[in-house]
């Protein structure tokens, strides 16, 4: 299956609103560009596995695992990003995303673990990353992951 991660051809716009009957249009020749088009990010390859620190899916750049606390997490650049959440005494992963703001972790740091002690690693993409690309890249680990493990984290959130 053929997904398209919110990519658009370059010279079109975007629908809105069904109800409306409002149709994507072919944009005028002197508008520029859809934001949203653009090439596709290199494929990641299937390296390692979630639980190394540093060589999981190829030319991320994933950062130490860290404890999962708010006052860590605060610390982050304000970035785009992937990250993982996961223990390492049970080998668990929780979860597989991808934010506009890595600072925004924390809200999982919140949750109620229990007696597990989670870590998180996170890997900073440039800021100037389409968030078609982003979705790309978190459908890559996603993907990942099922390959090795034959099923999802414990908890896919979509935001």
């Amino acid at each position: 299956m053929l997904c398209n991660h919110g990519h658009f051809p370059a010279r079109y716009t975007k629908s809105k609103n069904r109800s409306d009957g409002y149709q994507g249009e072919r944009l005028p020749d002197d508008a520029p560009d859809n934001p949203a088009s653009g090439p596709s990010y290199p494929p990641l390859k299937l390296i390692g596995n979630p639980f190394d620190e540093k060589e999981w899916m190829s030319g991320l750049g994933w950062s130490a695992f860290l404890p999962l606390h708010a006052q860590i997490t605060k610390t982050l650049q304000p970035t785009l990003g992937v990250y993982r959440i996961l223990t390492l005494e049970n080998h668990d992963v929780f979860e597989i995303g991808k934010t506009t703001n890595l600072q925004r972790i924390p809200t999982h740091s919140q949750k109620s673990w229990g007696h597990l002690q989670p870590l998180f690693s996170y890997a900073p993409l440039e800021y100037k990353t389409p968030l078609f690309q982003l979705l790309e890249i978190e459908n890559d680990l996603l993907g990942g992951f099922y390959a090795l493990t034959k099923h999802l984290p414990t908890i896919v959130s979509v935001f």
